[in-house]
């Protein structure tokens, strides 16, 4: 005798106001399996400390009722880290609103992010601990354990990394493959074996290279495909994949183009709005070029006003309707003061701290002695001096890089400018800008695609422009 079939009556879930899109629907029949997926998608969005399922039969129905509990959030105060030597970057500002799940993904990003740096049993676990009005503080509590340095055995034609981490050996081996299917091996694999002991871990890369069939002169076609992708980022277009074939042939696939909609930032707390956006390429309404947006977190990075920046801190919110995408920096200030020795000669100290209100200068105090520049201006072998001072950033231009300290005269205070806008201006020219890689996908013969990395060109007349820039430093070490 079949068993009679429940048609679902109601769906239900008290405990929060969230719209959450469930496959159990009003008027189907009653599924376990759709029932468990649900229970697993309710559980996933990590909002919830608790999800519990009942089923109630009435009349030959079914009332499906989907019981959560909210998981607690907080407005955040701070991400303390402990022991708070290691420079992780994070990337979530003050205000957000936390959760222990969010602040367990925080761990998990600290954790990553050692591991790249050669800490490959790094452990690290998040509590929220209570903070003055309501809020909340997330204690990264890190083991980093010993640093593993990489020994690379079988073909070492290219040079490995120094540190151990999952990711490292993935992208040694993706750059091995790459390089072999370039020579013309097109069924080239790559495996590993990794053995870890102690302070160091022994990788072998080992290197099947197939027939050979014909070498692809990836030079080229790289050329090619990076200036196609740089044409497609003015217009727009943040989706860009490129693949080519065993004869050479490539082709490009580009998304629809964006503009940008709303430029939000979000952490700053002592810096205005217009202080940060001076600092961007891009302005509401023009196309969403990636190059530009990138260059933007440069100049904020060279500001020194924030903690620096990376993709992680940089969010986009695209609208397929619209065309529009909204940008989202989050930022962290730096302290508001700091300190520095140097030595032998010239021996110099320094304390500075912002001054309230006027958050892009500073007030320094700085002792200095032995120096040939101090003895020329102020014909003086030692000299405390103190110093109102706006220093260079790409957005203040002409009129950042500058310092007004009397006790040096007017000819410390025009060389002082001059040095700070030589490099503020020439130093950027000099180093370059680096473009990301791209990742091409090569189809094999057998049908088969697999990934091969174009790698960014390196900056033209490499060698003149580091001798170039060490100059420049040196010039700039002058005026100070």
């Amino acid at each position: 005798m079949l068993a009679a079939i429940l048609l679902i009556r109601s769906v239900s879930v008290p405990g929060t106001q969230l719209d959450v899109n469930l496959s159990t629907q009003v008027g189907a029949p009653y599924d376990a399996a759709s029932v468990a997926r649900d229970l697993r998608t309710l559980w996933s969005m990590g909002r919830f400390r608790d999800v519990r399922v009942e089923m109630q039969e009435t009349g030959g129905g079914a009332n499906v009722i989907f019981r959560v509990t909210k998981e607690p959030e907080y407005p955040l105060r701070e991400v303390r880290l402990r022991p708070h030597t290691f420079e992780l970057q994070l990337g979530l500002p003050p205000g957000t609103l936390i959760t222990q799940p969010r602040a367990n993904d925080l761990a998990a990003l600290a954790t990553r992010q050692l591991n790249e740096r050669g800490y490959a049993h790094a452990k690290v676990t998040a509590t929220l601990e209570p903070a003055p009005g309501g809020k909340a503080d997330v204690a990264l509590q890190i083991v980093p354990g010993e640093a593993v340095r990489l020994k690379a055995w079988g073909d070492t034609s290219l040079r490995a990394p120094r540190w151990y981490s999952p990711g490292a050996v993935e992208a040694q081996a993706a750059r091995l493959r790459s390089s072999w299917i370039a020579a013309g091996f097109f069924d080239a694999r790559v495996t590993t074996t990794e053995e870890i002991g102690g302070k160091s871990a022994t990788v072998g890369f080992h290197v099947e290279p197939g027939r050979y069939s014909r070498a692809l002169d990836m030079r080229s076609i790289c050329g090619c495909l990076f200036r196609e992708r740089r044409t497609a980022e003015r217009a727009g277009v943040l989706d860009f994949q490129a693949s080519v074939d065993e004869l050479g042939s490539w082709q490009i696939e580009k998304g629809r183009t964006y503009t940008v909609g709303r430029i939000r930032f979000v952490g700053q707390r002592h810096f205005t709005d217009a202080d940060v956006r001076r600092h961007f390429l891009l302005d509401e309404g023009v196309p969403l070029d990636s190059w530009k947006l990138r260059q933007s977190v440069v100049r904020l990075n060279r500001s020194g006003m924030f903690e620096p920046l990376d993709e992680r801190q940089v969010h986009i919110a695209t609208d397929e309707r619209s065309g529009s995408a909204d940008v989202t920096v989050s930022l962290t200030e730096r302290k508001r003061g700091a300190w520095s020795f140097s030595g032998p000669l010239p021996l110099a100290a320094s304390v500075s701290a912002r001054v309230p209100g006027w958050s892009s200068y500073t007030v320094n105090f700085h002792a200095l002695a032995y120096s040939t520049i101090l003895k020329l201006a102020a014909h003086r072998r030692f000299l405390p001096v103190l110093a109102l001072e706006r220093p260079f950033t790409p957005g203040g231009g002409w009129l950042s890089g500058f310092a007004f300290a009397p006790q040096m005269g007017p000819q410390w205070m025009a060389l002082h400018y001059a040095g700070a806008q030589l490099e503020g201006r020439l130093g950027p020219l000099l180093a370059g800008t680096r473009v990301p890689d791209l990742t091409v996908t090569m189809m094999r013969p057998p049908g088969e695609a697999v990934g091969i990395l174009c790698e960014a060109p390196k900056p033209r007349l490499r060698a003149v422009r580091m001798g170039a820039g060490m100059a420049l430093g040196l010039v700039r070490t002058l005026t100070n």
